[in-house]
């Protein structure tokens, strides 16, 4: 009786990780982005801080996921928030940088772009 028991919980086990290794997604990014990511030539900012504003973004994003034409700068007081649209995980979404006025890194985020 105790060795159907073990082999019982054993079967159980094992159905639930082949059921949940089953259900999961693949996590590998596909690359939705088929152009390479170009900054566009800012004039009104000064090229030090601008430099500075593109390391940041480097850092942060996946460029590669990155769709150039809709990568926006604004000022705000003493900081900038950069925009841009991109892929994670096969979902597009809004992502956004705050950076100081020297462009450094202050905070990020991201949220779901709708269709």
């Amino acid at each position: 009786m105790r060795k159907s028991k073990t082999s019982f919980i054993l079967a159980v086990i094992f159905l639930y990780f082949l059921v949940l290794s089953l259900s999961c997604k693949d996590d590998k990014t596909v690359n939705q982005n088929t152009e390479e990511f170009q900054f566009p030539k800012i004039d009104w900012i000064d090229q030090s801080v601008y430099n500075q504003i593109k390391e940041t973004c480097r850092t942060y994003w996946d460029l590669n996921q990155m769709i150039a034409k809709t990568f926006e700068i604004r000022k705000d007081s003493m900081e900038y928030t950069i925009q841009c649209d991109g892929y994670l995980k096969g979902n597009l979404y809004i992502f956004a940088i705050r950076v100081d006025k020297n462009g450094n890194w202050l905070n990020d985020g991201r949220t779901l772009k709708n269709p």
